[in-house]
């Protein structure tokens, strides 16, 4: 399995561009014929359809970002209930994780990867560290956390890769 890690962890330049970091390092990790876009990329193309506060509604994300064919990605809701006791389905690829994150008040995204079906533990590459840190000043970091910290939320979605 490739070293994940390798592909240097991703700070949001904001308090609402976890979408950005996390997508940009996605694409990066991924390559395969993904483009290597930069979180200020992303932004600046997508940004027409942010909320005021440059945070992308994760109905847009999912319904619309998520389908543009040059990213190769599908993207999954799911009931968080029903994961409760099993290993979520996140394959040998990282996923990106659209979840409901009390901490920053709402929606949030991490890549996670590395999934131990055992101990139900993923690797994070987690856009929004240092906490509470400084826009334009987050590095990202790589953190070990329970799958359980995905699911507090009554729904949350997975965007694997297609191909």
């Amino acid at each position: 399995m490739p070293d994940y890690k390798s592909t240097p962890a991703i700070g949001q330049i904001d308090g609402n561009a976890c979408w950005a970091a996390c997508s940009s390092w996605w694409l990066k990790a991924l390559g395969g014929g993904r483009p290597a876009l930069s979180q200020m990329d992303l932004i600046v193309q997508y940004t027409r359809f942010c909320n005021d506060d440059g945070g992308m509604p994760p109905t847009y994300f999912l319904y619309n970002f998520c389908r543009e064919p040059r990213f190769m990605m599908k993207a999954v809701l799911a009931q968080s209930a029903y994961w409760k006791d099993k290993p979520l389905p996140l394959g040998d690829r990282p996923t990106l994780m659209v979840f409901t994150y009390p901490l920053i008040g709402g929606t949030h995204m991490n890549v996670i990867f590395g999934q131990d079906k055992g101990t139900r533990k993923v690797t994070a590459m987690e856009p929004y560290h240092p906490y509470p840190g400084q826009d334009g000043k987050r590095s990202g970091t790589f953190v070990e956390r329970s799958e359980q910290f995905y699911l507090s939320g009554p729904t949350f979605a997975m965007v694997s890769a297609s191909t």
